[in-house]
């Protein structure tokens, strides 16, 4: 069980953050959804954890904060555009390949 007083560097939870969900969007794109949800996992630790020690946050801080948030915002919004893109793309297929096997 986490300490609840355990002091983090905040810089290093953002880059580890930041990378975490870069490389989350970058298996999402290629399709290699069994990696995803260890992934998300540790993402939830890690903002558990920046919530816990959020009386360390200073202002460098929360302007950093900001722009992971803003850059994780376009990722999540750029993956759903792709989601969509794959999804509308497969179910052409699955019709198609329905009217074949008619």
């Amino acid at each position: 069980m986490q300490n609840k007083n355990y002091k983090i560097n905040i810089d290093e939870a953002l880059n580890e953050l930041e990378n975490i969900s870069a490389v989350m969007a970058a298996n999402i794109s290629g399709g290699n959804y069994k990696v995803i949800s260890k992934m998300d996992t540790k993402r939830r630790q890690i903002i558990s954890l920046i919530s816990d020690n959020s009386s360390e946050i200073k202002d460098k801080h929360n302007k950093r904060i900001r722009l992971v948030y803003d850059h994780n915002k376009n990722m999540v919004n750029n993956i759903n555009e792709d989601i969509s893109i794959k999804n509308s793309s497969f179910q052409k297929k699955k019709n198609i390949l329905k009217a074949y096997l008619k």
